[in-house]
């Protein structure tokens, strides 16, 4: 087993994060970023949002509403009112 300290495990952390960092400028200056979430199929993207909404509102008429963290809730809303007012 390795032995790594928290100071080396908090640089690696550190230098991830730069790395990908710098991978998300390059996609998003060369528009690759974009041409990726367009490589995936419409219907696909809106059922990734359905199936989120669909999992919160089912959580939460089950009564484990605790077990699904904020954030959840909040994309969930984001997607209820992309779905139903700005389409």
């Amino acid at each position: 087993m390795l032995n790594v300290g928290y100071e080396s495990a908090f640089q690696a952390a550190l230098s991830i994060i730069l790395v990908e960092g710098v991978v998300f400028i390059l996609l998003s200056v060369f528009n690759i970023r974009e041409k990726i979430v367009y490589a995936i199929p419409l219907g696909v993207r809106m059922g990734i949002g359905l199936a989120l909404i669909c999992h919160t509102v089912i959580k939460a008429f089950s009564g484990k509403a605790r077990e699904v963290s904020v954030l959840t809730y909040v994309i969930s809303v984001l997607f209820i009112i992309k779905f139903f007012v700005v389409v």
